[in-house]
């Protein structure tokens, strides 16, 4: 049983106005983070999402694990596919920075000819000699020009993105968290839940009928 709160595929994404006119880069996108975590619930329904927002997700995974632990914990806590950080790659290439740019296609390089038998998601990039000097890069050029601030210009060009106020978003959230927890409340169970149910019911009552 779903609890995604509608019919479809989710194609719109929000972000926090305020965030946004006053230039905090990394608000705004976590501010969109989370709410769209909130319509999927938790992320239990990513698979309702659509081409953009799940671009979206990744690219606010990329920048929040290679600023917490360089691009080894992005590696090791996100698995990415051969194929995302293509995608990956080709989305920051968008953002008109070729130093980036650079970045993410010698990212992608590097995996893409690892030693024969290493496997970039078995774990074991967090601090990766390999990846440090990509790491230092990014910071370098982070500090200067938060990739975070490229992506939210980037994306307020988009047709597929809206703006709204804060208490706008806040109000939504705990609608839509209020419809689930209603759903959660007035669904029946599943008809495997009955079987058991019935088939429980029925030993107890044939372990009674044999009783002495």
């Amino acid at each position: 049983m779903t609890f995604f709160p509608f019919d479809g595929i989710l194609e719109v994404l929000t972000l926090p106005e305020d965030a946004v006119r006053e230039k905090r880069w990394v608000q705004a996108l976590e501010g969109a983070f989370n709410f769209v975590g909130t319509l999927t619930d938790a992320w239990r329904e990513k698979d309702r999402l659509g081409e953009n927002l799940r671009r979206f997700c990744e690219f606010v995974h990329y920048t929040a694990e290679v600023h917490n632990g360089g691009h080894g914990q992005y590696l090791d806590n996100c698995r990415p596919t051969l194929a995302t950080l293509r995608n990956l790659t080709s989305d920051i290439e968008q953002l008109e920075s070729p130093d980036y740019a650079a970045i993410g296609t010698d990212f992608l390089q590097a995996i893409e000819t690892l030693p024969e038998g290493k496997d970039h998601t078995d774990g074991s990039f967090t601090g990766c000699e390999l990846l440090k000097p990509l790491d230092k890069r990014y910071f370098a050029l982070w500090y200067s020009d938060p990739l975070e601030g490229r992506m939210v210009q980037f994306l307020e060009k988009q047709s597929w993105v809206k703006l709204a106020p804060p208490e706008a978003m806040n109000a939504s959230t705990q609608a839509i968290r209020n419809l689930r927890e209603l759903k959660r409340n007035v669904t029946m169970p599943s008809p495997e839940g009955v079987a058991r149910f019935v088939e429980f019911t029925h030993r107890i009552f044939s372990a009674r009928g044999t009783r002495k």
